[in-house]
């Protein structure tokens, strides 16, 4: 039987780079994590643009936009 894909898909303005090793050990419990991407205003994500393994997506600064 094939293994589950995964994507982690994080808000990286409202969560801190502190817990990123947990949401990749919790994600990849479900499955093969494929994908690990953290959204948000490169100027807000403090940290998360140096985490390893993470693809940063750049949005615009404005209210929900995340």
């Amino acid at each position: 039987m094939d293994e589950r894909r995964v994507a982690l898909l994080v808000d990286g303005e409202n969560l801190s780079v502190d817990h990123a090793g947990f949401l990749i050990v919790t994600a990849a419990k479900c499955g093969v994590l494929c994908v690990k991407r953290v959204y948000g205003a490169v100027t807000r994500l403090d940290g998360w643009t140096v985490a390893p393994g993470f693809r940063v997506i750049h949005v615009p600064a404005r209210k929900d936009s995340a």
